[in-house]
């Protein structure tokens, strides 16, 4: 094979190589801003609801020192029970989604480093030989 046809085909052969390796590194960064992005989300909510619980809490306490009876001071004290309760759940639920972050993280992480280690080879289909007659 001429050496101008040899450096052709090893051009296109880098230029072929380059493009899926961008194409690759496109496709990773997006899945790494929607992984970020649901883990914002995620959190977000888990501490939104918190934070409404601790409102509620606050709330339930205020109205239990104003209590003007027994029963209402009673059952204002249960629901105070309850809404702790909520709240040291929902204190959980918040590490257990930074778990599931972190586990979705090194998954992707593995993933790519799958990919890394990927190799190419080239391998001569078929050979055209011509003449100029």
């Amino acid at each position: 094979m001429p050496d101008a046809l040899q450096a052709n085909t090893q051009r296109q052969l880098e230029a072929t190589l380059s493009r899926a390796r961008e194409l690759n590194d496109q496709f990773f960064q997006q899945e790494r801003d929607k992984l970020e992005a649901w883990a914002e989300d995620r959190i977000a909510f888990a501490e939104q609801a918190l934070k409404d619980t601790k409102l509620k809490l606050k709330g339930l306490k205020r109205q239990a020192r104003m209590a003007l009876s027994m029963e209402d001071a009673q059952r204002l004290q249960q629901d105070i029970r309850k809404t702790e309760t909520e709240q040291r759940r929902q204190r959980q639920d918040i590490f257990a989604v930074e778990d599931e972050i972190e586990a979705r993280r090194d998954a992707l992480i593995a993933t790519l480093q799958k990919r890394l280690h990927r190799a190419s080879r080239n391998q001569s289909l078929f050979v055209v030989r011509w003449a100029v007659v």
